[in-house]
């Protein structure tokens, strides 16, 4: 009880803490507080601590109680203003919750609940609720429902609290973790409330506070029972905050709505094709909600009108969401913007209010913020519409924007009401933007206009459209490769939302005019009028739309001159963009390169093959070549930058294997070469990217074009790419002091097995044959179950790799190939003397074991097992052979075959890499993996060898020494991890002798000895009897 005692004491010194509980009392508080001093405060914090750790004190009938005084303690002290207070109790708090988390997990819960609910201190709060977060999952499913309902009301009245970025940021991080445990187990009603309560923080001014609201909405509509209802809701619900577009909005509503669009899109496809769940609406006659088409039209229109806003801020965002929107693009949307009779009517425009398809029970958008009570939770509140001021200016496709046309089509432009011309629109020239720069768009309706007849929106910029004499200086790289002392930006029309063709030609034709284009053959936007970022954003969302749309790479940049047969030489193309592989920054650089690569990649696939007749078939002569596009990315992967080399092994990836699947495949030999001179870059993300880029190359088909280029050309060498890459590039990335990259090119390694090619085992060595072979088995289904290989385990429903599935089975040409990589792994090991590189290579077998499983390929792993020796484990066979007397009937074959597990044991016991605990792991699952093939044989072996009768099969000894030793290891890793987790510390081993010190000289008498003994110990009845000393007596 003196701990109890201890912790009662530590309790109520630390009652002064706490805030008074009436102004009254505020003078004493502080009095009191004076008397107790930092450092008091943090010896109680660790008396309570230790207290409450004890094990001796949880077997008391007042436990919970204590420990509910003790966590509220403790949240007390996160808001204490001393740092070093709050730090004790910041992590007195983190090991009671870890040292009771096995056996008091519901009392911990329910304390956390308790500050959560009270809503108080920021720092208090934050501790509470991410320490809540961290052990939700731990929940059990009887109690998952009750704690949904009493955080629901608790969350909403934090939600309030969007003053507080500290506090919004840590409630975003918890709701991302307590949605997927207790989002199942949400009515409807819960969810709307839920989020109705964070619908507000999207438009504060907070950055933070906007972010941690798009974050916690997605989130709760993603694992709702229904996520297609919740993010069709959730879309109407941000539709109103922005709908109709030609009001005056606050630049705040518009970041937070594209914020959450931008969360939202990339989960839209996946939502709308996974069926919602029954029975969980409380409104019965609510009719079924889901993400319709006109929603992701609305989207669409939306981020293509900001584009040109005159906030940059905006048209980041913007491009953003523009990006996700059309890289991860559902079905329907992508046939959308793909039909040929394009978008019919804008969406966005003079909305009516309250004019959707949705029940009055879903209007409602933000509940009573006052007090969360049962009125709170009814659906017929009011709507929640941001205050709206009524736009001044005259919308953009207002008939007093058209006036600023001039009607004799000469090509003058006058902005906001100024009559200054421009002349020569042809060739005009524009003064610099600023980045509120937007560009020219034709009126709304559609109507059609001349290519001279364009205006721009009104109030963009207030500069006259002047020739400049500004020299580009430093971002000469950037701009084209023409005279350099003029900018020209020529005015033309890129066309409207609503043309009647193909609607991602006006969205490549909107994103070069506005960002990266001038109009002008050969020039480019400088960078002082379009940041780079920007560019690079929009150079992303040109990727994404030639992805969809391919041939969008041919469009002229305005229209009106799209004919064959006119001259396009005085005609802007869209292709000019590829100019920007030049340009002076590397994310530039590396952007252009992944848009190159996008759009070969799916134009090689859209032409089946065939680059030049789809060329031809646009009917633009003038286009880049295929070698110029990728000599163009090949420059980038070679660059001087890492970032942009980087980027162009990305945008390399996407368009090398339709490439070898080309008629122009031969065009790949100069991307072999240089990929092959990469591996010396010293960026980590280069090597991972370059170690990802070959093990998806079809080495088939390069081996194949190899003989085709060597039986063509009589000087030409056989250069075996397959050898070089496995040798050059992913054997020495295994030795790589970044365990990335050791990981990178581990997993390269398990990729790689299916895309090898060895003549020698393919049927008449043949490189066609062998593709022929691998489509047929891919697209015909004919697999190679039950051929060759009768190897399936003897014991099914086992773990792994017993545990074989009927998408597991053993192929001839895997096996094969399996083999030789396992061979240049295990050879790699046996002579390597980096400790990376060991590392490396287990990893990498450790893979392999996983993947192609011990039990289908037995033959294989054991063969090359048997063929590593190590000259240090020589010496363990006189030791094994005394410690096991029948080790004399074991052949020297069976010994071999257990050369690498002793090695392999001898890494983790006798070297450095014991110390590295992944590196530890993986010897230590490739070890057991080994040890169950090892097995497995012998047992297979032995059944065959016994006509079926098991009882015959006896074990074997050395075998067995060997999974003594593992078992020996692991027990030891285990008594280590033990008494890491629970803070016990080893006693050393003694070094003193276990008898008694021995007196002086003068003392050494036995027989004074005895006397002494008997005259101290007192007389006892369990005296054990028939003792020497007692016998002598």
């Amino acid at each position: 009880m003196a701990t109890m005692d201890k912790l009662m004491k530590a309790l109520e010194a630390l009652k002064v803490i706490q805030p008074p509980s009436n102004a009254e009392d505020t003078v004493g508080q502080k009095k009191k507080e004076m008397s107790t001093s930092v450092k008091d405060k943090i010896l109680h914090c660790s008396t309570i601590a230790d207290a409450i750790c004890s094990p001796s004190l949880r077997t008391s009938a007042d436990f919970p109680k204590v420990l509910g005084l003790a966590m509220d303690t403790f949240l007390l002290c996160c808001d204490d203003e001393n740092s070093d207070v709050r730090l004790m109790a910041d992590e007195c708090l983190n090991r009671t919750i870890k040292t009771l988390l096995d056996s008091h997990l519901g009392r911990l819960l329910v304390e956390l609940f308790k500050e959560i609910k009270k809503n108080g201190s920021a720092r208090s709060l934050r501790a509470a609720l991410s320490r809540f977060g961290d052990i939700c999952h731990l929940m059990r499913p009887q109690k998952c429902r009750p704690y949904t309902v009493n955080l629901v009301p608790a969350i909403s009245k934090i939600c309030q609290r969007n003053n507080e970025e500290s506090v919004q940021e840590t409630l975003a991080v918890v709701i991302n973790k307590l949605m997927p445990v207790l989002g199942q187990f949400a009515n409807d009603k819960e969810v709307k409330i839920l989020l109705k309560a964070f619908l507000p923080n999207l438009i504060v001014s907070s950055a933070i506070v906007r972010r941690a609201a798009a974050s916690s909405l997605t989130s709760i509509c993603l694992h709702s029972r229904r996520p297609s209802s919740f993010f069709s809701w959730i879309l109407l619900a941000l539709f109103d905050l922005i709908l109709p577009v030609h009001e005056d909005h606050s630049v705040y509503v518009i970041l937070g709505v594209l914020l959450c669009l931008r969360h939202i899109v990339p989960h839209l496809s996946e939502a709308m094709l996974t069926p919602n769940s029954k029975g969980n609406s409380v409104i019965q006659n609510e009719e079924e909600m889901v993400v319709t088409k006109e929603q992701l039209l609305k989207v669409y229109e939306l981020v293509l009108h900001f584009t040109i806003h005159p906030d940059h801020n905006v048209i980041t965002a913007t491009l953003e969401t523009l990006y996700h929107l059309l890289k991860c693009a559902p079905k329907v949307l992508q046939q959308e913007l793909m039909s040929p009779f394009g978008i019919t009517k804008s969406l966005i425009f003079d909305v009516p209010k309250l004019n959707r398809a949705m029940s009055e029970s879903q209007c409602s958008m933000v509940p009573s913020v006052a007090s969360i009570d049962e009125s709170a939770l009814e659906d017929d509140q009011d709507i929640f519409v941001p205050d709206k001021r009524i736009n001044d200016h005259v919308s953009y496709c207002d008939d007093e924007v058209r006036s600023n046309l001039d009607p004799s089509g000469d090509g003058s432009v006058s902005l906001d009401g100024d009559s200054e011309d421009v002349s020569d629109s042809s060739n005009s020239k524009l003064k610099p933007f600023n980045d509120d720069m937007s560009y020219f768009l034709t009126d709304g309706a559609g109507s059609s206009i001349s290519v001279k007849k364009m205006f721009l929106k009104k109030g963009a910029s207030d500069e006259n459209m002047l020739d400049t004499d500004d020299e580009f200086g430093g971002h000469s790289a950037s701009s084209s490769p023409g005279p350099l002392s003029k900018c020209e930006f020529k005015v033309g029309n890129v066309g409207t939302f609503t043309d009647q063709d193909i609607p991602l030609k006006y969205c490549t034709r909107l994103l070069c005019s506005s960002f990266l284009l001038t109009g002008t053959p050969g020039y480019l936007i400088p960078d002082r009028n379009v940041r780079i970022s920007v560019k690079s954003l929009a150079l992303g969302c040109l990727s994404s739309a030639f992805s969809l749309y391919p041939s969008g790479f041919f469009l002229p940049l305005h229209l009106g001159n799209n004919s064959v047969d006119s001259d396009i030489t005085d005609e802007q193309q869209v292709w000019d963009v590829i100019l920007y592989s030049s340009h002076l920054d590397p994310h530039i650089r590396g952007q252009i390169c992944v848009m190159i690569g996008s759009f070969l990649g799916h134009a090689l696939r859209e032409a089946g093959g065939w680059w030049s007749k789809w060329v031809d078939s646009h009917g633009q002569s003038g286009a880049p070549p295929l070698s110029c596009l990728l000599s163009k990315i090949l420059s980038i992967v070679q660059d001087e930058s890492s970032v942009a080399s980087k980027l162009g092994l990305v945008g390399l990836k996407q368009c090398l294997n339709p490439l070898l699947n080309s008629l122009d495949a031969l065009e790949s030999f100069p991307i072999l070469e240089t990929l092959l001179k990469v591996r010396s870059n010293s960026y980590w993300l280069t090597k991972v990217e370059l170690t990802e880029l070959v093990s998806s190359i079809p080495y088939k088909i390069v081996h194949y074009l190899e003989s085709k280029r060597v039986s063509g050309d009589s000087l030409s060498i056989n250069t075996c790419y397959q050898d070089k890459v496995l040798n050059d590039i992913l054997i020495p990335l295994l030795g790589d002091e970044d365990v990335r990259v050791r990981q990178a090119s581990a997993v390269a390694f398990s990729k790689l097995i299916s895309n090898l090619f060895y003549p020698i085992d393919h049927l008449n060595k043949d490189a066609v044959i062998a593709i022929a072979k691998q489509a047929i088995d891919t697209y015909l289904d004919v697999s190679y179950k039950g051929s060759l290989q009768s190897s399936l385990p003897l014991v099914h429903a086992l773990v792994k790799p017993f545990a074989v599935h009927d998408s597991v089975f053993y192929n001839p040409v895997i096996d094969a190939a399996l083999s030789k990589i396992i061979n240049l792994l295990v050879n790699t090991l046996r002579m390597c003397t980096n400790r990376y590189l060991i590392y490396g290579c287990c990893h990498a077998l450790c893979l392999l074991s996983e993947k192609f499983l011990v039990t289908v390929f037995p033959e294989t792993w054991t063969a090359v097992i048997s063929n590593f020796k190590m000259e240090n484990f020589v010496n363990e066979t006189p030791e094994s052979s005394a410690s096991n007397p029948q080790d004399g009937n074991f052949g020297s074959t069976a010994k071999l075959n257990t050369d690498l597990i002793c090695s392999l044991i001898s890494f983790v016991t006798n070297t450095s890499l014991c110390l590295d605990l992944i590196a530890h792991q993986y010897v230590l699952q490739l070890t057991g993996n080994l040890l169950c093939g090892i097995w497995y044989k012998y047992f297979v072996e032995n059944h065959k060898n016994s006509n079926g009768y098991q009882q015959d099969v006896k074990p074997d000894a050395y075998i067995s020494f060997i999974t003594g030793k593992v078992f020996h290891h692991l027990m030891k890793v285990l008594n280590i991890f033990t008494h890491v987790l629970e803070e016990q510390y080893p006693f050393p081993a003694s070094s003193r002798s276990a008898l008694p010190s021995l007196p002086n000289a003068p003392s050494l008498s036995p027989i004074k000895r005895k006397s002494k003994l008997k005259d101290e110990l007192p007389p006892s009845s369990n005296t054990i009897k028939g003792s020497p000393s007692k016998s002598t007596g």
